[in-house]
């Protein structure tokens, strides 16, 4: 939503599919993901990833594809590894997870900001 935009219209557009929705302000960067895996004794943090959206005629996003050519500057490639270190680390301590997880977010000119976690429990072993 823009400011000026009509609440009521997207309340009633949304609320057919979701009882609760996540409202955030627009973050100007590169929208990217950083991938762990989480094990027994350690987490891995790969390299991470953009996440090609397109900004339409009428400004609505739509998502793409993930690219694996872009690379970012060394300190917010190894930025983005901490934070998934350390989410992989909770996850574990926490509630016991062992897979793939991701941590998407925007890459701005002050940093990562992540917006959202997405566990995809996956088995990692037979």
């Amino acid at each position: 939503m823009r400011p000026g935009d009509d609440l009521a219209a997207a309340v009633a557009e949304l609320s057919p599919r979701a009882d609760r929705v996540r409202v955030m302000p627009f973050l100007e960067g590169v929208p990217c993901s950083i991938h762990g895996v989480v094990f027994d004794d350690a987490v891995l943090a790969l390299r991470p990833m953009e996440m090609v959206v397109l900004r339409g005629a009428e400004g609505q996003l739509r998502y793409s594809r993930a690219a694996s050519f872009w690379d970012p500057s060394a300190e917010d490639r190894a930025a983005m590894r901490e934070v998934a270190r350390k989410v992989g680390r909770h996850l574990r301590q926490t509630v016991g997870y062992r897979g793939v997880f991701t941590v998407d977010g925007i890459l701005t000119v002050d940093g990562f900001r992540p917006t959202e976690l997405n566990p995809a429990m996956a088995p990692l072993w037979p």
